[in-house]
């Protein structure tokens, strides 16, 4: 290709639609050329795709070029290359307004790359076809050089599928309308399924499962599965022959992932996975921890579109769980600390139960020490037996014994001992100076009201 056939219709300084400001030429494909450009009032960059001069002779390149914005905007994905934009030049020629990528496609990628990263990459792949196939979009042209590996605000890698021009239409509001005929070959031969290659129109959204088997490939291995000295040599390796061992190449790829590569490259679209969703399941296993929960939702998107797994494959990992594995660890903080923060109201219960009983304890110890007369040697059997009756009797219902009615007026200060009818207790005889536990000093404060006092009373 020229330096002539890459230029866009437009100029570096132009400005399109009175708002988009051409800055230079980011890359060309086949059909277009795409440039990057300044939003004139957000001081935005976006990029901006044209059609190449020749392109623009086809009518159905132009009818295609507009059907690729119509499509890229009815996917609802993260890892979809967002449309912002559509309009013509005064010439009639298409363009197309994009957001602005930094970073490069998978095609120029250095060596291969590590195992969790090269699933991780086709996970997220198989998320943005989910959103596709539920729209009635099947790609047909994916491969690494579509795949654009960019970042996030934090750093995170992010796939974003690119390029959707010969993608098919399966519903009925955005039909191909004739636009591909039954006998052509269209996509990119290395990653083309065996029925694409008899018939681009006459597949289903299994032709991106095989594509995603053999891009997987490639990023493990760092060679594609099926390999010729020439495109009809290359055209019979793909319809008839088994794709290259890909442990052969990579020995320290697990042969469970092997597995679920060969069977994306199966000949036959019956005897590969149902959807991409089934693929993402299978791939769950050897994916980090960033991308598990892209698993669920490939599933749940293509669940509600009506189109529903064949495979049973158990997801190993749910939503909830990916949740605790996340960065932030919201959940798990939550559920560390929620124990603790619950123990705190039921440890004061406790302490307040434990409080209770010690002045319970303090109330009884002291009733039992002012039951006891200090000036009598010998107490008289009613006070001994009054004081330890009250306190297995905590029920302030209970009708008080006769013999207990003189401790209960003894405790409260009255003069019944000194009128009671015994000689003993009315007239007692010089005693020694008490041996037993003095009572209390002065200043003890008074016993507290407890359930043991009322019951006394």
């Amino acid at each position: 290709m020229t330096d002539r056939d890459s230029m866009p219709p437009v100029g570096p300084g132009d400005v399109l639609a009175g708002k988009y400001r051409v800055e230079r030429v980011l890359g060309a494909g086949g059909m277009g050329v795409v440039v990057a450009a300044t939003h004139l009032e957000l001081r935005d960059k976006v990029a901006v795709k044209f059609l190449r001069e020749e392109a623009l002779e086809s009518e159905e390149a132009a009818a295609r070029f507009v059907r690729e914005a119509r499509a890229a905007v009815r996917i609802k994905s993260e890892h979809v290359a967002r449309v912002i934009d559509v309009g013509r030049l005064e010439s009639g020629a298409p363009y197309m307004v994009m957001e602005y990528l930094e970073g490069h496609d998978l095609s120029e990628r250095s060596g291969v790359l590590s195992i969790e990263d090269a699933v991780d990459y086709v996970i997220q792949a198989c998320d943005a076809m989910a959103e596709a196939h539920a729209a009635g979009i099947i790609h047909r042209d994916l491969k690494p050089a579509n795949l654009f590996l960019t970042q996030r605000s934090d750093g995170a890698a992010v796939v974003k599928v690119l390029d959707f021009g010969i993608s098919k239409m399966t519903l009925p509001e955005v039909s191909e309308a004739g636009l591909t005929r039954t006998s052509t070959a269209m996509g990119s031969p290395l990653y083309m399924s065996p029925e694409q290659m008899r018939s681009a129109k006459d597949v289903d959204l299994r032709t991106d499962v095989w594509a995603l088997g053999a891009i997987l490939f490639e990023l493990l291995a760092g060679a594609t599965p099926f390999t010729g000295n020439s495109f009809p040599e290359l055209c019979a390796s793909i319809l008839s022959a088994p794709p290259r061992p890909l442990r052969e190449l990579r020995p320290e790829v697990p042969e469970a992932l092997e597995a679920v590569v060969a069977r994306c490259l199966a000949k036959e679209a019956t005897d590969r996975y149902a959807s991409v969703a089934d693929l993402a399941a299978a791939l769950m296993p050897f994916a980090p921890r960033r991308s598990r929960q892209l698993v669920e939702r490939a599933r749940n998107v293509l669940t509600r579109a009506g189109i529903a797994s064949e495979i049973d494959i158990e997801i190993p990992v749910s939503v909830a769980e990916t949740r605790l594995e996340g960065p932030s660890r919201t959940k798990t903080a939550w559920a560390e600390t929620a124990p603790e923060a619950d123990s705190k109201p039921r440890a004061f219960i406790w302490l307040a139960l434990a409080g209770i009983l010690a002045l319970g304890g303090i109330g009884v110890a002291v009733v039992v020490s002012r039951s006891t007369p200090p000036a009598t040697p010998e107490p008289s059997a009613t006070v001994v037996t009054a004081a330890p009756t009250p306190a297995p009797e905590p029920t302030p219902s209970a009708a008080p014994t006769p013999s207990v009615a003189p401790a209960v007026e003894e405790e409260a200060g009255a003069p019944a001992v000194e009128s009671a009818p015994k000689p003993k207790i009315a007239a007692p005889k010089p005693a020694p100076k008490p041996t037993a536990t003095p009572a209390p000093p002065p200043t003890q404060p008074p016993p507290p009201k407890n359930p043991l006092d009322i019951g006394l009373k």
